[in-house]
């Protein structure tokens, strides 16, 4: 296991996030409001585009926080802010 000290610059990992993954996601976990499915839907509420769900994108941070800590059950707890939506590749750092 590597281990890391507080202050420490991690690792970048960069996801592509794709409309199948996204409708993927929606599939599984109910989430299907349009803003995720339909670009015209996403437009008409003031998004660029269609967007991945919050929770996929925290669900991918938290793998990549696993593999820092060496294991899942070393990561205690998780949380995050959604400061903006995600219509591109993600770039975790």
């Amino acid at each position: 296991m590597t281990s890391y000290s507080v202050g420490a610059v991690l690792p970048s990992r960069t996801f592509t996030v794709t409309r199948a993954d996204v409708r993927r996601y929606a599939q599984a976990s109910g989430d299907v409001n349009p803003i995720h499915l339909d670009d015209e839907a996403a437009r008409r509420a003031g998004l660029p585009r269609s967007i991945a769900h919050g929770m996929l994108l925290m669900g991918l941070v938290g793998s990549v926080a696993s593999e820092w800590a060496g294991r899942a059950d070393r990561v205690q707890q998780m949380s995050c802010r959604f400061a903006d939506v995600v219509t591109g590749p993600l770039t975790v750092t």
